[in-house]
């Protein structure tokens, strides 16, 4: 047991510091002061029950400084009145679409929307999340200047409370861990709530993004352009990150999380998998040192050691992280979201494969 903790976490820790290499490596975008001539945009928004977010979602986009976009939601069968709420929204702004989905499920809502998408960039986010002011100028600026195949833009939480709190800190290490990867070439993650790309990538692979998953397209859009050697970037600007929701409760927080974790199941990327292996690897093996600790004082020291050198090396990749996209709040919570990790962790993956989950209403079983 020794030996394997040693060595998970120096594995991990080598991981983690490519992470900080790579953040460090991203050099920080400059919106052109001009910005003549800009691609249009189809902003994509799959909504299913959303009347509660919706009216801020909507006073984001009225709010933008680029108005050269269209808006497409995706009506995923919404029993609420999120249907009633589009329409007034489309009887005063003429480029707004709605799509009342044929098929059920964000993925299939998704590809019904781009279907309808004219122009040629697509801008996907979620229907619970705010867009800073600034957002889609920068976007449609960086695609013109850059011409990725995939533009990884920043997310963050909303906090209200400890508990939002804790899930803003464990989530910005995901989206930290999406720039650190993509600084480094190597991307492994990105999220659909700020997620751009030409529409033709989008068609080019579009038979090849697991049908038979229940969430979005967008990590296996990833691994697609990454494994055809497309270009992938990661829009590094202190103003364009896009703020969304955590879960209300524990109930909803894992379930939110097994319906991401289901879907690494599906992943054929050897460095995604490498991680998402490594760090449920060290979270495994750690909680199992320490019940033998329990009962062995000589575990005691090495449980201590190891969880400790693991912190310092997330907290140089977050710190500067949380910084940078404005949550200096969050830092008091990285050494407690730090002790909850490994357990909500395993007990993350190994539910994912075994049980249902539920969201948005609808049962999802194994």
């Amino acid at each position: 047991m020794t030996i394997t903790l040693i060595f998970v976490t120096v594995i991990y820790c080598i991981i983690i510091a490519i992470f900080i290499v790579g953040w460090y490596a991203i050099p920080i975008y400059k919106r052109p002061l001009k910005s003549n001539q800009l691609p249009a945009l189809s902003v994509i928004i799959c909504c299913r029950n959303e009347a509660e977010n919706l009216p801020a979602l909507i006073a984001s986009l009225k709010a933008q400084s680029f108005q050269n976009f269209e808006m497409i939601f995706a009506n995923d069968h919404s029993t609420d009145n999120s249907m009633e709420i589009l329409e007034n929204f489309r009887q005063i702004q003429p480029n707004v679409h709605i799509v009342n989905c044929v098929g059920t499920g964000k993925k299939n809502a998704q590809r019904e929307a781009i279907a309808v998408a004219t122009n040629s960039i697509v801008f996907c986010c979620d229907a619970d999340c705010i867009l800073p002011k600034q957002l889609l100028e920068t976007v449609a600026a960086y695609h013109n200047e850059h011409r990725p195949d995939l533009l990884i833009g920043g997310v963050k939480y909303e906090q209200k409370n400890s508990f939002h709190a804790i899930q803003a800190c464990e989530f910005g290490s995901l989206v930290a861990s999406a720039a650190g990867s993509c600084g480094t070439k190597m991307p492994i993650l990105c999220n659909g709530a700020n997620l751009s790309f030409p529409v033709e990538i989008w068609r080019k692979y579009a038979q090849n993004l697991h049908l038979e998953a229940t969430s979005g397209d967008d990590m296996f859009l990833l691994q697609n352009i990454k494994r055809n050697n497309g270009k992938i970037a990661f829009l590094k600007t202190e103003d364009t990150f896009v703020t969304t929701q955590p879960t209300k409760n524990l109930s909803d927080f894992f379930n939110q999380r097994k319906r991401w974790s289901a879907k690494t199941t599906l992943y054929d990327d050897w460095q995604s998998i490498f991680v998402a292996i490594t760090v449920f690897g060290w979270c495994l093996v750690w909680l199992c040192a320490v019940i033998m600790a329990i009962f062995s004082d000589k575990f005691g020291l090495l449980v201590a050691i190891c969880w400790g050198i693991k912190l310092l090396f997330d907290s140089a990749l977050l710190v500067p992280f949380f910084l940078f996209s404005g949550q200096k709040q969050i830092l008091p919570y990285i050494i407690p979201t730090a002790l909850i990790y490994p357990p909500y962790i395993v007990y993350t993956a190994l539910s994912s494969l075994f049980s249902s989950f539920v969201w948005k209403g609808k049962i999802t079983k194994r």
